[in-house]
């Protein structure tokens, strides 16, 4: 089953008293990357946590909000008031050199750097890690079902496209010899049209010729041989599961490689007109793939 790129997940936990919530949101990105908003108690473990994300994330783009508190001592801070009585002053000689009217309030000392410390002890570490790792373990999964859930969605979309270029190849196939019939008679009326009042004579020979030339240029067999092999091989690697963004990205390639010669070859508007339709489903294809992980 095919995972989306695209997901969100959300979890809390709490225990040692301590709280943790944590936020994922997944977008799509050709590689892994990672972006992380970490209270300062947290940031320590920035290189856990990517490993973390790294055993089921490999493609996309992953930003992770962590939100940490105290349960049984909410305040759990410290007052530096050396930090505090120099930002006071600081801010006051601001005030006069600018003569402003706003006053230095506690609320806005409060919220300084270094004003408030935080009482969090070393020994906490291990207990710590557990409780942000067990809440991101929580916020991953629901990400994950997110990601499958649009997966799903995704691979009914594209097997949808598939069908259809499947039978856009058969039409092609049906008109290729009501094509070629049409060719030799519009050819023989040109040539009669051409030849008229002259004594040039014009034998079957000279005319299956042309023919064969005709059929070398725009040939599209092979075209449509690999782009039957391009399909099979999409479907089955759609049915194989796992990270196969990149595999399907580089059949989309081929595939639309591929109807690109088969419309500079054909040169009958019928032909031309269904072979823009496989390439524009093709271009649907290809923009779908980009959601895969």
């Amino acid at each position: 089953m095919l995972m989306s790129m695209t997901g969100y997940g959300r979890a809390e936990s709490a225990a040692h008293d301590y709280a943790v919530e944590t936020e994922i949101r997944s977008v799509n990105g050709r590689f892994f990357k990672a972006h992380y908003k970490l209270p300062p108690q947290l940031s320590r473990f920035e290189s856990e946590i990517e490993k973390l994300l790294k055993k089921t994330f490999s493609r996309g783009t992953i930003d992770l909000y962590v939100k940490f508190a105290r349960t049984s001592n909410p305040g759990g801070y410290t007052f530096n008031a050396n930090a505090a009585k120099g930002y006071f002053k600081q801010l006051d000689k601001l005030k006069k050199a600018f003569d402003l009217e706003d006053n230095v309030t506690l609320e806005l000392l409060s919220t300084l750097p270094g004003v408030l410390e935080s009482e969090e002890q070393v020994d906490d570490t291990e207990k710590l890690w557990q409780l942000l790792q067990t809440t991101i373990l929580k916020t991953i999964d629901s990400v994950c079902e997110m990601r499958r859930k649009e997966g799903q969605e995704l691979q009914k979309d594209l097997a949808t496209h598939l069908d259809t270029v499947d039978g856009l190849l058969g039409t092609i196939r049906e008109r290729l010899p009501q094509s070629l019939a049409e060719y030799k008679d519009r050819l023989r009326e040109r040539i009669k049209q051409l030849l008229e009042g002259s004594d040039i004579q014009l034998t079957d020979q000279d005319l299956t010729r042309e023919i064969v030339l005709y059929i070398e240029r725009s040939d599209i067999a092979e075209e449509l041989a690999r782009m039957a092999s391009h399909l099979n091989q999409f479907r089955d690697t759609m049915s194989s599961g796992g990270a196969v963004g990149r595999q399907l990205e580089f059949l989309g390639q081929e595939m639309h490689r591929e109807a690109n010669t088969m419309g500079a070859k054909v040169n009958d508007p019928k032909l031309s007109t269904v072979v823009t339709a496989v390439k524009t489903t093709v271009d649907k294809i290809r923009e779908q793939v980009l959601n895969i992980e």
